[in-house]
């Protein structure tokens, strides 16, 4: 993909990113820090991920799942896998305007790893 293309996708998935989720990965953010700075030396993380274990490994696939369906009992909700609530989630956003083209990407990128 070329530099100037990336660009203008993530501009336009910038404007579209509602408050709540870029206050969320603020908090994540800050989150992750305290979990670096209480490792010290053996924090790993070395592709700057978002989710982490607390070495800053990659979140194993099996803890997010138990986290998601915890989220789901704190929070009263119908019982809902991830992946149904990610295609619940784009749904939401379409319907709400966002173009397909940002509702698709992280797809895209995930199915290109």
């Amino acid at each position: 993909m070329e530099a100037g293309r990336a660009q203008d996708g993530q501009e336009q998935a910038d404007r579209h990113a509602p408050n709540y989720r870029i206050e969320a990965l603020k908090r994540q953010k800050a989150r992750q820090a305290t979990a670096r700075l209480a490792a010290g030396v053996a924090w790993q993380d070395q592709h700057h991920l978002i989710f982490t274990d607390a070495l800053g490994r990659p979140a194993r696939p099996d803890n997010v799942s138990g986290y998601f369906r915890a989220a789901v009992d704190t929070l009263g909700l119908p019982t809902c896998t991830l992946p149904r609530s990610q295609h619940s989630a784009a749904t939401l956003m379409l319907s709400q305007g966002v173009p397909l083209k940002v509702v698709s990407e992280p797809w895209v990128i995930a199915r290109s790893r």
